[in-house]
């Protein structure tokens, strides 16, 4: 299922609220999404410690 370099990755929610997921037309659980999709994407907002305030919203 995952031999190409690309992946087509579709989400539906309808109205009901439940989601369905799909990777290169295949519907797949939310678990084997994140577990394909883990550490493809970086994050780059700085991480805060845990406990740690991080800066103040605009009011």
């Amino acid at each position: 299922m995952l031999d190409d370099t690309e992946w087509a990755i579709r989400r539906v929610v309808p109205a009901s609220g439940r989601s369905r997921s799909y990777l290169n037309g295949e519907l797949v659980t939310a678990n084997q999404l994140a577990d394909l999709t883990d550490g493809l994407l970086e994050d780059p907002r700085p991480a805060f410690p845990a406990g740690a305030v991080g800066p103040t919203p605009p009011a």
